[in-house]
């Protein structure tokens, strides 16, 4: 991978897939539509009962955790990277501790958001 174009190809991808994705998620939302079963708050009469609904919930929590997670961890990356060599190794820590900080909240966040949607969006 010595070709410049595909060394940034690699690095961008995975940003602007995400990036892609957020922005259509918003228009989404903000055009009206019905949300999909997967966001359904669980039934007990569904078919598979509560159960297959609260699998439901985690592996949406799961699939957004990672997504998240993976993003995070190539911004941060290439942020701690620019950091170190514009400015050195003291503001590179800093950053480094701060992604670290970031990533570890990213599964709390969604947990909260999640478990928010499902209690009505104000609970």
């Amino acid at each position: 991978m010595n070709d410049p174009i595909q060394v940034v190809f690699a690095l961008t991808f995975p940003v602007l897939l995400g990036v892609t994705i957020l922005v259509a998620i918003v228009i989404w939302r903000e055009s009206g539509l019905k949300a999909p079963d997967v966001l359904a708050a669980p039934s007990e009469r569904a078919p598979g009962g509560r159960l297959l609904g609260d699998l439901r919930i985690v592996t949406m929590w799961l699939v957004l955790t990672l997504a998240t997670l993976v993003v995070a961890f190539i911004v941060g990356f290439a942020l701690v990277h620019a950091l170190l060599f514009a400015f050195g190794q003291g503001v590179a820590t800093i950053a480094l501790i701060g992604s670290a900080v970031v990533l570890g909240i990213v599964p709390l966040a969604w947990g909260l958001l999640i478990r928010r949607h499902m209690r009505g969006g104000r609970g």
